[in-house]
């Protein structure tokens, strides 16, 4: 998991995909309570990284996926 959070923040499509295509499951993964509950699709728009929520979403990322605060990912793109 830990992959996609570093290829959302340096906004690196390339790695995204790679890691996403070795895992798909990657894409509604989440940082559990203890790191705010924040899916993959929070860190990217929190970054404000249209190319890799576009991408996430593609892949079936969950737009209803609710953090620890019970807000959906995009809340963070605010």
């Amino acid at each position: 998991m830990q992959a996609v959070v570093n290829a959302i923040r340096i906004h690196d499509l390339d790695a995204l995909r790679a890691v996403l295509d070795a895992d798909p499951r990657l894409v509604n993964a989440s940082e559990g309570r203890g790191g705010g509950g924040l899916s993959m699709l929070h860190h990217a728009c929190w970054r404000g990284w249209l190319d890799g929520v576009n991408e996430l979403l593609r892949r079936g990322a969950d737009m209803g996926q609710l953090d620890a605060y019970g807000e959906p990912p995009f809340h963070d793109a605010c």
